[in-house]
């Protein structure tokens, strides 16, 4: 099966998207793939049985438009008044037509009163395509969401400088500042180009060129023809999540969990009247601000969703899921003297804000059970998390020396604010609450639960008097703050406690503890001299701050510790692990250049900031995918969560434009600002490899080649027929393929050799 090189040269419509990728071309009488699907409902294609002039073949609505697709291109009506035509220049005049993706979907017309004239059961289809409109190259025609798409799909060794368009029946052809073909008022979006390469994506130049008659053409800058797109991760689904109406229409996701089945729960804070609210505790906003939660399906449907709060102001920072009893514990602050407390062990506001715990049913999102948590000043509750029990463990920030400490080893705030832990039962009982902290201000971050029952709580801290340093792995404060990492028993006793900084200053955002107490911390660094960079894959300060990861021990100690950055600013606000203790962070990033990209679904640097999503490896601290999440405004990731392999990314958007929406229950950007949720599933395609030598010796030797989705592969084994494993001696290059020598002495050389190439995401290919 043949490469091919894809290029889309516009969507048609409001919002349109034009890319140039590598797809898989397919054999003769099968269907091509599906380009990447950003929006949802695929636009319907109709067979042409008579319901309009004999040389369409195809005919597709949209919004304000129909299409029509015949052998020497498309056109389009557009509001019933102009009709744009759409031709490629010296090209075969009769192209094969073909439809694919048959949809559910038939059309009738019964315009006529003698039922013998009616048109009954049109077939529809995802997508048409054109063969072979220049030699080696054909014209796809799909789309979603009423938009309609065209991409011309480009052979090994077709030439893309024979694709030229006219556009007649418009205005004259012009491009806008953005490189945008404008044709009156439709406007065709400047195409994207990028390819995968050993060091991740590789972006290359395209753009529009205007010719005579009225025409367009296509110009590349310099590719690899034979080199495939992989986008790993995929985008399974990605939706804005917010409303519009209200004083703001803001919104933004906090933080998201998710269940065994792929579900996905997220709170956060929205300012809208209208916010997708469809069931659970309230439908109605109550004050300026409420938070929400909202389940999402494994394909990005909204299952239910809920207002959270009083006439105050309410925002949820932290949410977990609880397997025992299938409920979802949220975490927040609230200022409202009527937030909800049904089942409350605290049922009245203590100081100007309280922090908040809720419990909901995950099934329907009843409340079950809510509190306060605070004492007689200011809490905030940050994050919060279920262990086997289903009991809720809390931290977060307070200034209350009265009224929430009990039972935990400290019971004495100390400085200006302390972090705190506490313990909510699965019932609502309190168990304890403790104070975190020394004699400066201090902040709980985030916090995650071990096999044990133990707690892990990262955070900021500015003054080491009094800070509960046992056992630190680090015991000095650096700088003026430092992040920190302690861990509390279960019944609220401290186990060890710790600093984690160098020079500057130092914001710990996120933490996730596997079973064992190995802990992983992503956070936020200024320090260019003196942050513990040891073992890791990114020894230097790349900007002015930049995200930070770091895995210790249970002992605990330091095993290893990156910056992960660019060239401006970066944080990481959260950190999920899969199955292979592998951690998954999620940040924001203003680096237009240096940030560490590889596999991206989106590595173009558009708006002041951008979203981002990040795999690195538990053992060294390799980057296994990193990648974009945003578009033409100002994007961040404030929370991960992990189904398997697939990871579930919230934060919010301020881009109407260019965000990527895939499968999308809300593809519209509703006002100010709104949250989004984006998941990303893991690349299942298995390397490609051959043994392509071999030699007599001695010592026997074997040749391999392995080319994975990002140039980077494992070899797992290399064995013969009659058992013998051979031991390969290789090194993982920066180029692609990666050549491998397997070497064995004094064996006979054996009629069949066959390995195992193991990809970065555990796709395993048996070649010989």
């Amino acid at each position: 099966m043949s490469k091919n090189r894809w290029v889309a040269l516009g969507a048609i419509g409001a919002i349109a998207v034009g890319l140039v990728a590598v797809v898989e071309r397919p054999a003769p009488g099968t269907s091509s793939p599906a380009p990447p699907d950003r929006h949802g409902r695929p636009l319907a294609f109709e067979l042409n049985q008579g319901q309009t002039d004999p040389q369409v073949r195809f005919l597709a609505r949209g919004q304000g438009y129909r299409a029509f697709v015949t052998p020497t291109g498309l056109t389009l009506s557009v509001d019933g008044q102009q009709a744009l035509r759409f031709t490629p220049l010296n090209a075969s005049p009769d192209p094969a037509l073909t439809a694919f993706a048959p949809l559910p979907g038939k059309v009738n017309y019964l315009k006529r009163a003698d039922p013998a004239g009616w048109l009954m059961d049109v077939p529809t289809f995802a997508q048409a395509r054109a063969h072979d409109v220049y030699p080696g190259v054909d014209l796809v025609y799909y789309g979603a969401d009423g938009q309609l798409e065209y991409d011309f799909v480009v052979a090994p060794g077709a030439d893309p400088g024979a694709i030229r368009v006219a556009v007649a029946g418009g205005k004259p052809l012009a491009l806008n500042d953005r490189g945008d073909l404008v044709i009156g008022s439709v406007v065709q979006r400047r195409p994207v180009a990028y390819q995968e390469a050993a060091r991740g994506r590789r972006s290359v130049d395209a753009a529009y060129v205007l010719g005579p008659g009225n025409s367009f053409g296509l110009r590349l800058g310099a590719y690899d023809p034979s080199r495939p797109l992989v986008i790993d991760p995929v985008i399974a689904y990605s939706t804005y999540l917010g409303g519009s109406m209200g004083p703001l229409g803001d919104d933004e996701g906090d933080a998201i969990a998710t269940d065994a089945a792929g579900n996905a729960y997220v709170t956060g804070r929205t300012a809208s009247t209208d916010f997708p609210a469809t069931a659970g505790l309230d439908t109605a906003i109550g004050g300026t601000d409420d938070a929400f939660v909202t389940k999402l399906s494994p394909a990005g449907a909204v299952l239910w969703s809920t207002y959270l709060g009083g006439t105050g102001f309410e925002q949820g920072y932290g949410i977990a899921y609880a397997a025992t009893g299938t409920a979802v514990y949220v975490t927040g602050q609230t200022t409202s003297g009527d937030f909800p407390t049904p089942g409350g062990f605290d049922t009245t506001l203590g100081g100007a804000q309280d922090a908040f715990v809720t419990k909901l049913n995950a099934a329907s999102g009843a409340v079950l059970w809510s509190t306060y948590l605070g004492g007689n000043v200011d809490d905030t509750g940050f994050g919060v998390a279920a262990d086997s029990s289903g009991n809720a463990l809390i931290t977060g920030t307070t200034s209350s020396t009265t009224g929430l400490a009990a039972g935990g080893y400290d019971l004495t705030l100390t400085g200006a604010s302390d972090a705190f832990v506490a313990k909510v039962l699965a019932a609502g009982g309190f168990a304890f609450a403790t104070y975190v902290g020394g004699d400066g201000a201090d902040t709980g971050s985030a916090i995650d639960i071990d096999g044990g029952g133990n707690a892990y709580v990262t955070g900021t801290a500015d003054d080491p008097i009094n800070f509960p340093l046992t056992s630190a792995f680090d015991p000095t404060l650096n700088g003026p703050s430092d992040a920190f990492v302690v861990s509390v028993s279960g019944a609220g006793a401290l186990r060890y406690g710790s600093f984690l900084g160098g020079d500057g200053a130092e914001t710990g955002f996120g933490i996730a503890v596997d079973a064992a107490g190995v802990a992983y911390v992503t956070g936020q660094t200024d320090s260019a001299t003196g942050f513990p960079v040891t073992g890791g894959s990114d020894t230097t300060l790349g900007g002015a701050q930049d995200a930070f990861v770091t895995k210790i021990s249970a002992t605990p100690a330091i095993v290893w510790s990156t910056y992960f950055g660019g060239s401006g600013t970066d944080a990481g606000y959260a950190i999920d692990l899969d199955a292979n203790g592998d951690p998954y962070i999620a940040g924001y990033t203003d680096s237009a250049t240096g940030f560490p990209l590889a596999a991206a679904v989106d590595s173009t640097f558009v708006g002041g900031s951008e979203a981002f999503a990040a795999k690195l490896q538990a053992a060294t601290s390799a980057l296994l995918w990193s990648t974009f999440i945003g578009g033409d405004g100002d994007d961040q990731g404030y929370g991960i969560a992990l189904t398997g392999t697939a990871a579930h990314v919230t934060g919010f958007t301020q881009s109407a434009t260019g965000f990527p929406l895939v499968s999308a229950a809300d593809s519209t950007l509703g006002g100010f600002s709104d949250g989004f949720v984006t998941k990303l599933a893991p690349d299942t395609t298995p390397p490609v490899c051959k043994i392509v030598g071999t030699t007599a010796g001695p010592p026997k030797q074997m040749f391999v080649s392995v080319q994975d989705t990002v140039g980077l592969a494992m070899i797992t084994n290399v064995s013969v027929t009659n058992g013998t494993v051979f031991v390969p001696a290789f090194t993982v290059g920066t180029t692609s393929p990666i050549v491998v020598t397997a070497t064995k002495s004094n064996q006979s050389l054996p009629t069949t050799w066959s390995f195992q190439a193991v990809d970065v995401d555990g796709n395993v290919k048996t070649c010989q």
